[in-house]
């Protein structure tokens, strides 16, 4: 059972690793079964373990960003309550300004990353 846990413990995290970034992920499974030398069966274990676990952090993904949004707006609106109609432009103004800024930020890795 232990060697079960740690082998998923470790297939879990290298798979996250391995298929994260931009890319077909099932190009990028093929690629990381090549690279271990497995035989058909195996293989086939291995690319159904990394497709499930790539599905389920693509749903965990999706229900985190649903929830950043949620509760986003309940800052918004709670917001509303104290700020006045300027101050929330203000506001606004600087979310906006910082969004920004955070996409300049992730183009620059993207590029530094397709550099290499």
């Amino acid at each position: 059972m232990k060697k079960w846990l740690i082998a998923f413990t470790l297939i879990s995290g290298f798979s996250g690793i391995a298929l994260a970034g931009s890319g077909n992920h099932e190009e990028k499974a093929d690629k990381i079964i090549s690279k271990l030398e497995l035989d058909d069966g195996r293989a086939t274990e291995v690319r159904a373990i990394l497709e499930a676990t790539h599905t389920a952090r693509k749903a965990l993904h999706e229900e985190m960003r649903e929830k950043q949004q949620a509760l986003h707006a309940q800052a918004k609106q709670d917001l509303a309550t104290v700020l006045t109609e300027e101050e929330l432009a203000k506001f606004d103004a600087i979310m906006e300004k910082k969004k920004d800024r955070m996409k300049d930020k992730k183009k620059d890795r993207k590029e530094c990353k397709d550099d290499k």
